[in-house]
């Protein structure tokens, strides 16, 4: 193990000081950390993969440097969500001990901090409690986005019905009437310009 006065332990005491995530976490825990967590420090290049989905590993990453993207293998073009310097991912599956969901793909060089049981078992209690706390807080908080997103959607969702509704019950109208679908959007179309000329 390292002392604290160790350069590497210095440099990443730095970082985790300029991480939310570590921000409860005394100075002492960190150079805890710090000292179980220097050859867990990892760089991935542009597009490599750091969690593979349906892979088995327990395993917490904290971001240090650079973007990732999560994917999933059925739609690989779709990003779910990009992740900055300072997030942690990886969580999920240490929880629930469940095969990883999604993928994460480095954006750029990115450095990340890995965090596995072995890590874990060496930590003091405390800290070991403090870090599973700082999860908790940040899948809650997650939790909050994701439910705040969600009735936004659902929202959105309803104003689109609506406005499907109101399409079709028109649409219907216009048909009943006789009126041809030429004439009604040349009608439509004639509104529309004298209300852009007005």
């Amino acid at each position: 193990m390292r002392t604290p006065a160790d350069p590497v332990d210095q440099k990443l005491v730095a970082l985790l000081n300029k991480l939310d995530f570590f921000k409860e976490f005394t100075l002492e825990e960190k150079h805890e950390l710090s000292a179980h967590l220097g050859n867990s420090m990892l760089i991935f290049r542009p597009e490599e993969k750091i969690i593979q989905q349906g892979d088995i590993d327990l395993s917490v990453f904290v971001l240090l440097r650079g973007e990732v993207v999560i994917t999933r293998d059925d739609n690989p073009n779709m990003v779910i969500n990009t992740l900055k310097s300072g997030d942690v991912f990886g969580e999920i599956s240490m929880f629930e001990k469940s095969p990883r969901a999604t993928n994460v793909v480095a954006k750029d060089q990115v450095r990340v901090l890995k965090l596995d049981g072995e890590c874990f078992d060496k930590l003091q209690s405390d800290t070991r409690d403090k870090f599973k706390e700082a999860l908790f807080k940040l899948v809650i908080k997650r939790l909050h986005y994701m439910n705040t997103a969600l009735i936004k959607l659902k929202v959105e969702m309803d104003g689109f019905a609506h406005a499907n509704e109101t399409f079709r019950s028109q649409m219907h109208t216009i048909v009943s009437s006789g009126t041809t679908l030429e004439q009604a959007f040349a009608d439509m179309s004639e509104t529309l310009s004298k209300l852009i000329h007005s």
